[in-house]
């Protein structure tokens, strides 16, 4: 048992010293690979980690030796004199071999069907229709409230931050919301709606954001009827709203007759209707580039009371539309907020392109992290199954010679490989098929558009694993066909 011991902690030294190595060389891949605001920090391998990993493959090594320790204290001369006969050994040893091999053949199809769920769910989120158009579009927020600005200074702010910006070579327009757009955000109210029978349990609920002149052309979210805001929309012109589509169904207006209904915030028994549809635009997401289209209704900014605005929290959402690139527009702006106002931070000044991306980076960071746990698993299990073909071929060589001089020809030899190799294999797919039937029904609310036991991404994980495992088990039988019959029988 010392003996084997030591052999197997020789092993774990060895591999774990290879695998610190490897860790310390992927340590500046890994921060290429993953999200921003998930990058590997400079200290990620530090002493308490290294010295858990290598603990662990110490005692994995342990743990894992001891059954061969053991068994190895059990053979008896005679045993081994049979052994030397010509006859396969096998036992107990070799079906635990058996056994760990298709573990790993199982695990590796499980984590490559999550592993396709993600990576379809990915595939999905970038074919998202958005309703707007992100490109060549800059975006940055200013809460000059933070900086004890009053309504009305910010409201001056603004205009003049509105001003210069649209000044600039190549800006076409510029916008503003008091709810950031895909940002996580939202502002909902109650409303009473002209023609909607609401009882008293009925839903009169929609999402709304207050919104600048031109908002909907800078977005690019098309018009399907009437006007959008205009500056003549201020606090003293009639009020008015634009609503998308979703509103629309919720409130059971006719697509033709949605302009000019009129609406009014709150529920009240006696409505005034104060407010005028006068846009109807189509849908567009508001939220998260994943959630549901919400009813949603527009109001103008400037239409917008002091003390409402400090009610909403006095911070301005500006997206600004260029016909060149938002890297140079982005340093124009921040001189602008900085010559306006030197202790104004900028908050969120990016692409609308950039935060689209952030928006999708858990699932590019699940997508990743399982992909790679999939191919090092697909690895483990090749790698393993060839090592125990290996093994077996040179166990059962006295057998093949046998069976060569006895007149069975190569495609016998190899197919008797290769039908120990399917054995493995389909049970491994068969335990691998019912995990990864469970893991994806774990990580469904993960997921985008897609189920978590999507046929084809099971289909394309077994197929994975039947190749590997042929080209793994090729060569061992390979070797055992070309076994000369003469050089096999002088072990005897």
């Amino acid at each position: 048992m010392t003996q084997l011991l030591a052999e197997s902690l020789l092993l774990a030294v060895l591999g774990g010293l290879a695998g610190l190595l490897v860790a310390a060389s992927l340590r500046t891949a890994l921060g290429g690979l993953l999200p921003g605001a998930a990058a590997v920090p400079e200290s990620a391998v530090d002493g308490s980690l290294v010295a858990f990993a290598f603990g662990l493959s110490i005692v994995t090594a342990i743990i894992f030796g001891v059954l061969p320790a053991l068994h190895g204290t059990r053979i008896r001369v005679t045993t081994m004199a049979k052994s030397q006969s010509g006859v396969t050994s096998g036992g107990g040893g070799g079906i635990l071999r058996s056994t760990l091999v298709t573990s790993q053949i199982a695990l590796a199809l499980a984590l490559l069907v999550v592993a396709g769920l993600f990576a379809r769910s990915i595939v999905n989120v970038g074919r998202i229709d958005l309703g707007m158009q992100v490109s060549n579009l800059t975006t940055f927020r200013v809460s000059p409230v933070l900086n004890g600005y009053t309504a009305e200074r910010s409201q001056e702010l603004f205009e003049r931050i509105d001003e210069r910006v649209a000044a600039l070579p190549g800006v076409n327009s510029v916008t503003q919301s008091t709810i950031p757009l895909l940002d996580s955000s939202d502002a909902s109210a109650n409303l009473t709606v002209q023609g909607f029978d609401a009882g008293p349990d009925a839903n009169t609920d929609a999402s709304y954001s207050f919104v600048g002149a031109r908002f909907f052309s800078t977005l690019g979210m098309p018009l399907i009827a009437g006007r959008e805001f205009t500056r003549a929309d201020s606090s003293s012109s009639q009020k008015v709203a634009v609503v998308n589509e979703a509103f629309a169904r919720k409130f059971n207006l006719r697509r033709n007759a949605v302009i000019g209904t009129r609406m009014e915030l709150g529920r009240n028994s006696t409505p005034k209707l104060d407010i005028e549809i006068v846009g109807f635009v189509q849908d567009a997401k508001y939220s998260g580039i994943k959630d549901e289209i919400p009813p949603l209704f527009f109001l103008p900014y400037r239409q917008l009371d002091p003390a409402g605005a400090m009610i909403l929290g006095g911070a301005m959402t500006f997206y600004v539309r260029s016909s060149v690139d938002p890297g140079p527009i982005s340093a124009a702006i921040s001189r602008i907020v900085g010559d306006l106002d030197r202790n104004l931070p900028i908050e969120n000044l990016r692409s609308m392109e950039a935060q689209v991306r952030e928006r999708a980076e858990t699932d590019l960071l699940l997508a990743r992290v399982s992909m790679g746990f999939a191919a090092l698993a697909t690895l483990l299990a090749a790698i393993g199954l060839y090592g125990v073909l290996a093994y077996s071929v040179a166990q059962r060589t006295p057998e093949i010679g046998v069976r060569l001089a006895l007149g069975a020809d190569a495609q016998r030899i190899r197919g008797m490989v290769l039908r120990h190799v399917g054995t493995m294999t389909l049970i491994g797919v068969a335990v691998g098929l019912a995990g990864a039937f469970v893991l994806g029904r774990l990580a469904a609310a993960l997921l985008f558009k897609v189920e978590g036991t999507d046929p084809p991404v099971m289909a394309a994980a077994v197929a994975v694993v039947l190749l590997v495992s042929l080209v793994a088990a090729m060569l061992p039988a390979y070797r055992a066909s070309r076994i000369e019959p003469s050089r096999a029988l002088r072990w005897e």
